[in-house]
């Protein structure tokens, strides 16, 4: 429908109406349709823009939390294996140690020692070995603080000096001929000089006394073999007929310093670390009998062992937060077999 348009002109004075234009309703709809959509592409309001922001930040931290708790968890995972690849590490130096523990020593050589630390403190281990298939034995009698630095350990027809003859001191035995000569060959070995000095033990049976003493030579007299140690005094009695003489190694292991520390022969300055972060150092010793002793000494038959169990803590901080880990294993001294 057409709406006509009048305007009003002005000639000469007077207006004059005059139908000049028309408007075509017919547009109407096509503008309406535009101003809508003017009107829906004004964008977001403010509070859909928060709403929108809320969202978004929920869905991050979300995001950031899981993945703080999946480093987290690996972390707390990676420390877990450290600690227990280092308790298995402590437990195969130690078990291959008690295996060979005992080789060559008689059965009433102390081979196996365990001190008891007591109300939950770290025990020890002692575990020694004879280094050559021979065993000497004393012929004369050694004094305490005395500095005697001949050892005879083979004198004529074998008599003690409290009159009793003992078979193991017979000079003319080839016996003995051999055991000076390996001896001789252990001391001078590796390349060592003539002129090498060795660690021995030597130890009274009848007492259960004995220390390590320094051995720079043999030697031998018409009628005797003798061994020549250092001139430290004896800190002990020793008896002839009951006393032995070996180049024993001996493994103290201990817990100092949240590291297991080895001490070969009693030697303090050079200690070694076996391993490190170990909180706890637990040994137990299960018999033949089905007894189990925590504390093992030199009255202790040690040929009477079934398995040693070792048993070693570790713990480390990680991430705030402490993780400890425990593992035992048991080991079987082979030479509780040896029929010395």
């Amino acid at each position: 429908m057409k709406l006509k348009l009048f305007t009003l002109s002005y000639n000469k004075g007077c207006f004059k109406s005059d139908q000049s234009k028309s408007f075509d309703h017919s547009y109407g709809p096509e503008i309406n349709r535009v101003n809508r959509i003017r009107s829906n592409s004004r964008g977001f309001t403010l509070m859909e823009l928060l709403v929108a922001s809320f969202i978004g930040t929920v869905l991050v931290s979300m995001a950031l939390a899981a993945a703080s708790s999946s480093r987290n968890l690996l972390r707390n995972d990676f420390t877990r294996t450290k600690i227990n690849q280092t308790l298995r590490s402590g437990l195969d130096i130690i078990g291959a140690d008690i295996r060979i523990g005992g080789e060559n020593v008689p059965a009433a050589f102390p081979a196996f020692e365990v001190v008891n630390g007591m109300v939950g403190q770290p025990d020890q281990l002692v575990i020694r070995r004879n280094l050559v298939d021979r065993v000497l034995t004393l012929c004369d009698n050694a004094t305490a603080g005395s500095s005697v630095t001949q050892l005879t350990f083979a004198s004529g027809t074998g008599v003690l000096p409290s009159g009793s003859v003992s078979a193991n001191c017979v000079f003319g035995d080839s016996a003995q001929a051999s055991n000076l000569a390996e001896w001789s060959s252990f001391r001078t070995s590796s390349g060592t000089s003539p002129s090498a000095v060795k660690d021995a033990y030597i130890y009274d049976i009848s007492t259960r006394l004995g220390q390590f003493i320094k051995y720079s030579g043999e030697g031998s007299t018409a009628s005797s073999y003798f061994l020549t140690k250092t001139a430290t005094p004896w800190t002990n009695n020793y008896n002839a007929g009951a006393t032995i003489i070996m180049p024993i190694e001996e493994w103290r292991y201990t817990l100092a310093n949240n590291s297991i520390t080895l001490t070969i022969n009693q030697d303090a300055v050079n200690v070694l670390n076996v391993v490190a972060d170990i909180s706890d150092f637990q040994i137990s010793i299960l018999m033949n009998d089905g007894t189990t002793k925590n504390s093992f000494t030199n009255a202790d038959s040690w040929r009477s062992i079934k398995t040693i169990r070792i048993s070693l803590s570790g713990q480390e901080t990680t991430l705030g937060r402490l993780i400890q880990r425990q593992t035992s294993g048991e080991f079987f001294p082979r030479n509780v077999l040896s029929s010395r």
